[in-house]
């Protein structure tokens, strides 16, 4: 608990909560495609964090053979919850610098991606050098991608202001559960769907001929 991207504890509000997860995983997933993008190269930073390369197959004009470049670099603060510990077992205690090589044949343009702790998805362009070669900075506790992806990002840029996780709206607010509450499980627009406000406990429910039944998907 607590890594969510999203909290709805009261969905008949239409109450959520965003949290900093949303913006971690869009560095990776935001340039990604499942079932095409595949990792070419990972590895670790010598002052602490991590660094893995992306390559997804495109017909865009791009300048890497046709193949979309994502790099995607962290140096984030705290324990790791899977396998006793991070990638990196080096702490990171100070500002990088870092040189990327062959991003592309020759000079190109880069679309640049950073999170940290009060900024999330904060966008600039770069150019590398006539080589596809550039140095770029990453801080503590950062996240930071760099991509020849030229779709352009839907996501919007945040400056966290205090009282805000995230800098923008979470909903309305939360309102109490509506009682008394009744339902019948018998409404055609109940059917073969899990019901609304009941909670999962100890595997799925999912209303069928008007009643509602425990479930298996295969």
């Amino acid at each position: 608990f607590g890594q969510g991207l999203l909290y709805a504890f009261s969905p008949w509000s239409g109450r959520y909560e965003q949290n900093p997860t949303i913006y971690a995983a869009a560095h990776t997933t935001h340039f990604t495609n499942a079932g095409k993008s595949m990792i070419l190269k990972a590895g670790v930073l010598e002052s602490g964090g991590s660094w893995i390369v992306y390559g997804t197959p495109s017909s865009e004009d791009v300048e890497s053979s046709g193949m979309l470049l994502t790099v995607v670099v962290e140096t984030l603060l705290g324990a790791c919850q899977y396998h006793d510990g991070c990638l990196s077992t080096v702490p990171v205690t100070r500002p990088q610098q870092l040189l990327l090589k062959g991003l592309c044949p020759s000079q190109c343009e880069l679309g640049m991606y950073r999170t940290n702790r009060t900024s999330r998805w904060v966008q600039s362009n770069l150019q590398t050098d006539n080589v596809g070669s550039l140095r770029v900075n990453i801080g503590v506790d950062e996240l930071l991608t760099l991509t020849t992806w030229k779709g352009g990002s839907s996501l919007r840029e945040v400056h966290v202001q205090t009282g805000s996780l995230l800098g923008v709206p979470d909903g309305p607010m939360s309102d109490p559960f509506p009682l008394p509450f009744t339902q019948d499980f018998d409404a055609p627009n109940l059917q073969d769907i899990h019901p609304p406000f009941f909670a999962d406990q100890g595997g799925n429910f999912m209303v069928k001929r008007g009643e509602l039944v425990q479930t298996m998907q295969s």
